[in-house]
Formats: structure tokens, C-alpha cells, sequence
């Protein structure tokens, strides 16, 4: 921000860290150059940042937030955690990953069903041909209930 007319840069100062964090070498930097490419800058220290990416543990965000940080990118769906870590505060937006993992797990659950239905566990460890295993679903109706993603809280 320039302190002098109260103005907002162009290019919005975002913070992205830490190094080490559970995604793995390179998580960081790869963000930081979607960050840049989006025309985001990226400061050097997190004083100077007015938004975080943040990829690291709950503990460690709280001593990195100051007065300038208006947004938080949190990584995780869930927010129980940053929520009871203190790390969530009422001064600034927070947002998560909320429902953006909905669609692969519910398409996991439903591969988990069929595997078990067909007793496919079974089949795999199988050394010979023998009986049919399993039910066949041809000519079953079948019912998925769930929420859509933008029902998800």
C-alpha cells in the first residue's frame, strides 16, 4: 500500500510459506509461480505481505499474522482446527479448501462400494478361476444421496 495516498499497489503483496511443509519440496515455489503468474508479487519476508498463502501447521500461522494481512488461503477443507489453534480471527478473510476435494471423494466412495460389492479384495489375491464372486449390479437401481459441493458448509 502506499502509505502516502492510501492507495492499493497493483500488484497485491502475497506471502506464500513456509518452505517446509507437508506437500513436499517445491510445493511452495510452484504456488508462489501461480501466484506471480496471476499477477500477484511476492514479498521476501511476511511483514510485508497484505494476503497469505499459508501451507504449513496451525501452530506456526498465529506469529506470522500482522495488522496488514487482510487474506488467508488456508490449505486444509476442514477449519476445526485453525479455529480452535486461534490462528482465525474476525480482522481479516480467511478461506479454505472447502469442497474443492468433494467431487474425488465421493467418486472414491463409490469405487470403494463396487470393490466391495464385487469382492474385488478377494478376486485380487485369487490364484485360480473359480465361482463368480461378488454382486452384479445390471438391473439394480441404484440410489447416491450427498450434498452438492456448493451445499457443503
Amino acid at each position: 500500500m502506499d502509505t502516502h495516498t492510501g492507495e492499493r499497489d497493483s500488484e497485491p503483496a502475497i506471502y506464500v510459506g513456509p518452505d517446509e511443509n507437508q506437500f513436499g519440496p517445491g510445493s511452495a515455489d510452484a504456488v508462489r509461480v501461480a501466484v506471480e503468474r496471476g499477477g500477484g508479487r511476492i514479498p521476501s519476508i511476511s511483514k510485508d505481505a497484505e494476503a497469505m498463502v499459508w501451507l504449513g501447521s496451525v501452530s506456526d500461522l498465529a506469529g506470522l499474522l500482522h495488522e496488514n494481512v487482510r487474506w488467508v488461503k488456508l490449505h486444509s477443507a476442514g477449519v476445526e482446527s485453525w479455529v480452535d489453534g486461534g490462528s482465525i480471527d474476525e480482522r481479516r478473510d480467511f478461506t479454505s479448501a472447502a469442497g474443492a476435494y468433494a467431487g474425488t471423494v465421493a467418486e472414491h466412495a463409490l469405487a470403494l462400494m463396487l470393490a466391495g460389492a464385487r469382492r474385488l479384495h478377494e478376486s485380487a489375491r485369487a490364484t485360480e478361476w473359480g465361482k463368480r464372486w461378488g454382486r452384479l449390479f445390471a438391473g439394480s437401481t441404484v440410489v447416491i444421496l450427498g450434498p452438492e459441493a456448493s451445499d457443503a458448509p
